[in-house]
């Protein structure tokens, strides 16, 4: 074996907070969860484009980080597995929840919603990270949780 190993390089994973863990929020409800969704997709976008986020929780349901990355059109929206799960891994989190926004604000999950949070619960269960919610947000200050509904 000719080939030189010590120029391989080692990957170091760190995340430091930017504040103790006492100030972040916990997310008990479905509620609590919405309220967040607010500072993330905001009134000035939420009829115009769907938009998803995922937050992250640690193992006491507090809000560690969120992935704000996906924007869609008027009536959807494209989001990467790898990039949510993997964000998940990298926060070390225990738990998730996703949400993206309606524009049209009809609440009712498509089939397509439904099946999107399948393959994420899927996903997220493969890696021990628990889906705990899925909401949708409506521009008339309203939202549906798949776990309130007892569709997730």
């Amino acid at each position: 074996m000719n080939q030189n190993l010590d120029t391989l390089g080692e990957l170091e994973v760190s995340y430091k907070y930017k504040s103790n863990l006492s100030e972040k929020p916990k997310i008990n409800s479905s509620l609590d969860a919405y309220q967040i969704a607010n500072k993330f997709i905001t009134q000035d976008v939420i009829g115009m484009q769907e938009k998803l986020i995922v937050l992250y929780l640690n193992n006491c349901n507090i809000f560690i980080g969120c992935l704000n990355k996906f924007s869609g059109s008027l009536t959807s929206t494209i989001f990467d597995v790898k990039m949510i799960v993997g964000t998940g891994i990298k926060l070390m989190a225990s738990a998730a929840i996703v949400i993206h926004n309606h524009p049209s604000g009809n609440l009712k999950p498509s089939n397509e919603d439904i099946k999107a949070t399948e393959k994420l619960k899927a996903a997220f269960n493969y890696m021990d990270i628990k889906l705990l919610d899925h909401l949708i947000i409506s521009p008339e200050s309203k939202f549906l949780s798949f776990s309130d509904e007892g569709i997730l």
